[in-house]
């Protein structure tokens, strides 16, 4: 009888401990991929000290699925560029080398455009447009995932979304 309820016990701690180790790991990597795609779209919509966001655009000169163009208010002229074979966001400013957002990606985390499409471009009517004079707000979709975002594999999947404004400031 004592024999059983060891095993009893033995039974239920191991079930513990292993939720108790995978969340240990899984968290924390959650937690980052959470942090990278805040910061992802930070970069895009407001920017950093490097150039100022899409909220502070004066006119948007190419619109694509996962490429975006704009000239902000200082006048630099911002690439926003997902390279969807090696699933990383680039950053260029006024034709200059690329950069990788966020710089410290790390190495297993995947930036993906959600539903295919990182931006969605509408007009003044709220109608889907492909004409970049004529866009007036934004919908950014982002998906960081590390490996294939499994909980099972102790992989982190964060799905983030925003929108904004293009008031075309003069």
């Amino acid at each position: 009888m004592a024999l059983v309820v060891i095993l009893i016990l033995a039974r239920a701690g191991s079930f513990l401990l292993t939720h108790f180790v995978q969340d240990s790991v899984y968290l924390p990597n959650q937690l980052n991929a959470d942090m990278l795609s805040m910061d992802i779209l930070q970069t895009i919509v407001e920017g950093d000290a490097t150039a100022k966001g899409l909220r502070n655009s004066k006119a948007m000169t190419s619109i694509a699925a996962t490429d975006l163009t704009f000239v902000n208010q200082d006048g630099d002229s911002v690439r926003f560029r997902l390279d969807t074979g090696a699933n990383i966001l680039y950053r260029s400013i006024n034709a200059g080398a690329e950069e990788m957002i966020p710089y410290y990606l790390p190495a297993g985390f995947n930036v993906i455009a959600k539903g295919g499409s990182l931006f969605t471009y509408y007009d003044s009517a709220e109608a889907v447009t492909a004409v970049a004079a004529n866009v007036r707000w934004v919908t950014i979709g982002v998906i960081v995932r590390q490996g294939a975002g499994s909980f099972n594999s102790w992989e982190a999947q964060s799905d983030k979304m925003t929108a904004v404004a293009v008031k075309k400031m003069q």
